[in-house]
């Protein structure tokens, strides 16, 4: 099967795990009544399923029971983890900010899309062609087709806006002593995150178009925009913590975006 399978795979993960998660389900997983709780991760687990379907769909419609099977799987699978994930931060609150959790989740979640693939490949191919596939992306040896590349792009676009705001906001929160949160207002931490995403949209596009001044420019309007709450000893810290996370993530994306494109 084309790589495109498994990139279409983690694009579609990541868009209903981050992109897709609305407040209304995550309020519901975090509820203290387990019922509603769970009801929550299903309905979050059936996004992973519908659209995992329609990629599968498209790509094994020769082969729709297969493409049915693997789309149930990854649901399921997808749901089980986040119920375990679930039910430890409910018994152990202190994990909810646990930067170490948060990303064992997801790279399970990935391993078990890969392993979704490899399936894929051998049923369909009759062979390991998806080992070989993964041993050429690992060994650097890989060529991406043009459409290869615009789905690259696409994922490292998603990671770089939507999954990294994600993982700042949640390293900030872990690091804050005594569970203090430095912003209480629903508005300002919406606002704060809508705000890191547009700032790491420009650096990307910066130096995938390879103008990088624009990024210097960038951070002196930012620091000018905060300039007031730069007596806050707290605040201070935790904006350039988060500031040269958001810049760093830009930079990295946006250099792999421009790498790929020439």
């Amino acid at each position: 099967m084309p790589i495109s399978l498994l990139i279409s795979l983690m694009i579609g993960h990541f868009l209903a795990d981050f992109v897709f998660q609305s407040k209304a389900i995550l309020d519901a997983r975090a509820s203290d009544i387990a019922s509603k709780r769970w009801m929550g991760i299903i309905r979050h687990a059936l996004i992973h399923g519908v659209l995992e379907a329609i990629i599968l769909g498209y790509f094994l419609h020769e082969t729709p029971k297969l493409a049915i099977g693997i789309a149930l799987s990854l649901s399921f699978s997808h749901c089980i983890i986040d119920l375990v994930k679930n039910e430890l931060i409910k018994r152990y609150p202190k994990l909810e900010y646990n930067v170490v959790l948060f990303l064992g989740d997801q790279v399970l979640h990935l391993i078990i899309i890969m392993i979704a693939y490899l399936v894929i490949t051998v049923v369909i191919n009759n062979s390991g062609s998806g080992f070989m596939v993964l041993k050429e992306i690992l060994n650097g040896d890989f060529g991406y087709s043009k459409s290869e590349k615009f789905l690259t792009v696409l994922l490292l676009i998603i990671i770089g806006l939507w999954v990294v705001g994600i993982f700042i906001g949640l390293f900030i929160d872990s690091i804050k002593q005594n569970g203090k949160r430095l912003v209480t207002d629903q508005k300002l931490e919406n606002g704060g995150f809508l705000i890191g995403l547009l700032e790491r949209a420009i650096i990307i596009s910066a130096m995938a178009l390879d103008i990088v001044s624009v990024i210097g420019f960038l951070i002196t309007v930012k620091s000018i925009a905060r300039f007031k709450k730069f007596d806050d000893d707290d605040f201070v810290e935790y904006f350039i913590i988060g500031s040269f996370m958001s810049l760093f993530s830009g930079v990295v994306v946006g250099y792999l975006i421009h790498t790929l494109l020439n």
